[in-house]
This record gives structure tokens, C-alpha cells and sequence, in this order.
């Protein structure tokens, strides 16, 4: 594990990311126990959720316009089921989380962007089972849920650099609302 500036936060956004593991898990069983769908893949379903929050938390990290090589590294470690750089490599360009600490902004954000583009069918494929479930409990308070622990990771990997900055806060607000709420609307 890498050394951060302010190790608790990274400490803070593992508790966090291990409780969305509980509550998406907790999200497969009942769904199965509903349904007895045999070729429901729990496996593809964790990968989903890590490739959204990595994409989240990959713009909230530019959101003092430099990717800074701790939260990068944070980014990389806290998800356990995916990699989102490894995904999204092919045989000719082969992504790693360390160089985007490099690039000019401008390239960081155009990367951002078409990323964003790229992952909405697999965003939106891991939304179906989470709007399902909200049909079926309490709608609003399960999403929140979710979304609230998806923020505090997000918080606490934003500061492994030191502190949170009222930046970041707006854009992990907005990237909430950009990555999974649309996303939850369009389904």
C-alpha cells in the first residue's frame, strides 16, 4: 500500500467502500432469492460499480486541475472486483493510473470525458439491478444509501493528498448526480 499525507483518509474511504461491498452484496442475495435468476453475474455486477466509482473519483481528483500521483494511487487500490485503466487498455495502448498524474489537464479532461461516454452502457447495466432494488424496499432511503457511502469514499480519497477542497466537494456532488442519478433516471 502506497503512503498517503493523511493515511486516515484512505483508511476512512476502505470502511466506506467495504460497506457498499456489504450493501451491493446484500443487493445480489435478495435479488436472487427473488428471482432464483441463475445467470445473474454478481462477479460482473462489483465490476460495474468499481468501474463507476473509479471514473468518479478520477474527475473529482482533477478537480484542482492536477491529478495528483497519491489520489491516483488511491483510486487504483481502493477497488477490489475492477480496473478501470486495465479495462479500458487494448492491445495498442495499454492505460495505467500513473501517467494521467502527468499529462497536461487539458489532455486529463478530453480522457475524462470520452470516458465518461464510453462507460455509460456499463453504468447504466449496473443501474437496472440497483433501481430494481429500489422498487422493491424503500426507493429513495436505499439509493441514498449508496450514494451517500459512494460520496464518502469519495471524500476521503480526495483528501489521502491532504485535505478536502471546496472544489472537490462540488464535483464529487456533481459527479454523483452526473455518473449514477442519471443513470438511475434513464433507467
Amino acid at each position: 500500500m502506497a503512503e498517503y499525507t493523511n493515511p486516515a483518509a484512505f483508511e476512512k474511504a476502505k470502511k466506506a467502500y467495504e460497506n457498499v461491498q456489504l450493501f451491493l452484496n446484500g443487493t445480489v442475495d435478495a435479488y436472487l432469492e427473488d428471482t432464483g435468476d441463475t445467470d445473474f453475474k454478481r462477479d460482473v455486477f462489483l465490476r460495474q460499480y468499481d468501474y463507476a466509482l473509479q471514473c468518479m473519483l478520477f474527475a473529482v481528483v482533477l478537480g484542482d486541475g492536477v491529478a495528483h500521483p497519491e489520489e491516483l494511487q488511491a483510486i487504483k487500490e481502493i477497488a477490489q472486483n475492477g480496473d478501470l485503466m486495465k479495462m479500458i487498455s487494448n492491445d495498442r495502448v495499454q492505460w495505467t493510473w500513473d501517467e494521467h498524474g502527468e499529462a497536461s489537464p487539458y489532455l486529463v479532461a478530453k480522457f475524462q470525458m470520452k470516458l465518461e461516454d464510453q462507460l455509460e452502457d456499463i453504468i447504466d447495466n449496473f443501474s437496472q439491478l440497483i433501481v430494481i432494488s429500489a422498487g422493491r424496499t424503500d426507493g429513495k432511503a436505499y439509493i441514498d444509501t449508496l450514494l451517500d457511502l459512494t460520496t464518502r469514499i469519495a471524500e476521503n480519497i480526495a483528501a489521502v493528498d491532504g485535505e478536502l477542497g471546496e472544489n472537490e466537494q462540488d464535483l464529487i456532488n456533481m459527479k454523483i448526480n452526473d455518473i449514477f442519478l442519471e443513470s438511475f433516471r434513464r433507467i
